[in-house]
């Protein structure tokens, strides 16, 4: 921790200690003449971004006949955040501002508006709570009042070189994606677009609180002006087309910047992604957990917070197999109904031998194949009993039969397997039809998954936008685990 930076706050506070008044003036918010826990709590945070530069103090003003300004916590480009002292309830606020004579543009009136008209539906306890929006100067200023968190956003704590170990880590990311559940659960789906550690404060007990609103959108809303931070808007986002699995990215971004004290724009990338990992001491589920969220691809990402938050809490969802043994994937069953009996494929099958990596399905081939046998011995049987005993209306079984037998000889010849190896490439084998594709050819984002219904088929992309497709469906748990496996084989071998 930053001695130096916590002792000018302690000097400031000792400071405001020998002037009480002032201190209860500016943040006694209950009128008791005394400051509690909270009131204090609020003055620390204060003084914390006053001695960082982050906040000034402001002249004194009383605001909408209401909200007396305390100190300037926050500013940008078009306008400022205030702590101030609500007069009817006696409670501290945040106010923020927006004047229309500092707007560059119309777009941010509309931002502003839209900020607050998405608070006044919103009721979370990790999100600041709306209370008052309304104008001023003949609707040249523009004002949002909302609860005041007592605490430091992160990126105070940052300044301050405070230590976060991965258990802490985790909590922020917990508290995160509950409040993102909260908002992706909304009709239609709310998207936050700007998380950042600015717009992330820990209060009390590191309960953690998700700040300005200043670029939510609803999911499907399509506009022309581009909003986030740099460093921690994905792809899509920067394409105006932001999905609930953008906020996903931005909290990884986030947690990224936090553990390895370095903006994401300032980190190596390495095939589209953050090469992040030799920056910070975390185990390999956290990590993999957190690449995972910054996928390029915005459908490699968990779905949402919910699905982000099961994967957090669970240590298989992301193990990755071990590279030596075979490694088996049971498959949903599938049904062929011919008038006989269901024809299961049971199992698809991956594994990595001398550093290639293979995708087969050898139980098709056995199950048809045996099936054909058993079909033609019957088609036999019933061609020389009708002759035999003269029942010449049984001379069709036979027919029937041999079709069975044919078309199930025909589906055991459709051999599937797929093989990565460095040296030869990608080969693509289906019955007889073989494709070789060099490594070099092959187009981001690698692997992708399609799902159809409850089941999941891995599809590679190879160039000019021509793609590959498992022809053996599987459940889509199974699926994601052999596109993260092929994933990982493509980084770990691919050519930079």
């Amino acid at each position: 921790m930053n001695t130096s930076i916590d002792s000018q706050i302690e000097a400031r506070l000792a400071e405001m200690r020998t002037n009480p008044g002032e201190l209860i003036a500016r943040f006694d918010r209950n009128g008791d003449g005394t400051l509690d826990a909270d009131e204090w709590a609020a003055a620390r945070a204060t003084v914390a971004r006053e001695v960082l530069g982050m906040s000034a103090n402001c002249p004194e003003t009383l605001v909408h006949q209401r909200y007396r300004l305390i100190s300037q916590i926050g500013h940008g480009a078009q306008g400022q955040t205030f702590l101030a002292h609500d007069q009817h309830t006696g409670q501290l606020v945040a106010l923020k501002t927006l004047h229309v004579k500092l707007a560059h543009e119309w777009k941010a009136i509309d931002l502003f508006q839209r900020e607050a008209e998405a608070l006044r539906k919103l009721n979370h306890p990790g999100i600041p709570a709306y209370i008052d929006a309304f104008e001023e100067n003949d609707g040249t200023e523009f004002y949002l009042a909302q609860t005041f968190v007592a605490g430091d956003n992160l990126e105070v704590r940052l300044a301050r070189s405070e230590m976060f170990d991965q258990q802490r880590l985790e909590h922020i990311a917990r508290g995160v994606l509950e409040i993102l559940g909260y908002l992706h659960s909304q009709y239609p789906p709310v998207l936050h677009r700007d998380i950042k550690p600015a717009n992330m404060i820990l209060g009390a007990d590191d309960k953690v609180f998700l700040v300005d609103f200043g670029a939510v959108q609803n999911q499907g809303s399509r506009g022309t002006t581009i909003v986030g931070t740099t460093g921690y808007m994905p792809p899509e986002q920067l394409a105006g087309r932001a999905a609930p699995g953008s906020d996903l990215y931005a909290l990884a971004a986030t947690l990224v910047h936090v553990a390895t004290r370095c903006h994401p724009a300032e980190l190596p990338v390495k095939r589209l992604k953050l090469d992040w990992r030799s920056r910070a001491n975390l185990d390999t589920h956290f990590s993999n957990w957190l690449d995972k969220l910054l996928e390029p691809d915005v459908e490699a990402r968990p779905k949402d917070a919910r699905q982000a938050l099961r994967d957090l809490d669970d240590e298989n969802a992301l193990a990755i197999p071990s590279t030596a043994d075979l490694v088996p994937v049971k498959r949903r069953e599938r049904s062929i109904q011919l008038n006989t009996n269901p024809q299961r494929i049971k199992r698809l099958t991956y594994y990595r031998n001398d550093g290639d990596l293979l995708v087969f399905d050898e139980d098709e081939y056995h199950s048809h194949t045996i099936g054909g046998y058993i079909f033609s011995v019957l088609g036999i049987v019933f061609l020389l009993i009708p002759m035999r005993l003269g029942l010449w209306p049984l001379f069709f079984l036979p027919l029937v039969f041999f079709g069975i037998a044919f078309w199930s000889l025909l589906e055991g010849s459709k051999r599937f397997s797929l093989r990565f190896s460095k040296e030869k490439g990608l080969i693509w084998q289906e019955r007889q039809d073989r494709t070789i594709v060099p490594l070099r050819d092959l187009e981001e984002p690698y692997v992708k998954l399609a799902s159809k219904g409850e089941a999941g088929v891995p599809m590679i992309n190879v160039k000019p936008n021509n793609k590959l497709q498992l022809s053996r469906t599987v459940t889509t748990k199974e699926a994601e685990r052999i596109v993260h496996e092929i994933r990982l084989w493509i980084l770990e071998n691919a050519d930079d």
